[in-house]
């Protein structure tokens, strides 16, 4: 419900740009097309991410990742 709503958003949100600026450039198909797969992408990423935790923070298993190892991973992975 939340996703519609956000493209309800975007939808409404481009209308005055049309309006006001008609010489512009059409949207083209791509655009929107890599938008909505990078979309459902980053999604999917969320279950890799919460299996990788572990179930409990004061005593985490072994080779599960805890809040500041996890915040660590991901500040190395952002550097490249």
């Amino acid at each position: 419900m939340g996703v519609a709503l956000i493209v309800v958003a975007i939808i409404q949100m481009q209308w005055p740009i049309r309006n006001t600026a008609p010489h512009l450039k059409k949207v083209s198909g791509k655009g929107i097309l890599l938008s909505i797969s990078a979309g459902v992408l980053m999604s999917l990423f969320y279950r890799f991410v919460a299996s990788s935790m572990a179930a409990s923070f004061e005593m985490p298993e072994a080779g599960k990742l805890t809040p500041y190892s996890a915040i660590f991973f991901f500040a190395q992975g952002s550097d490249k």
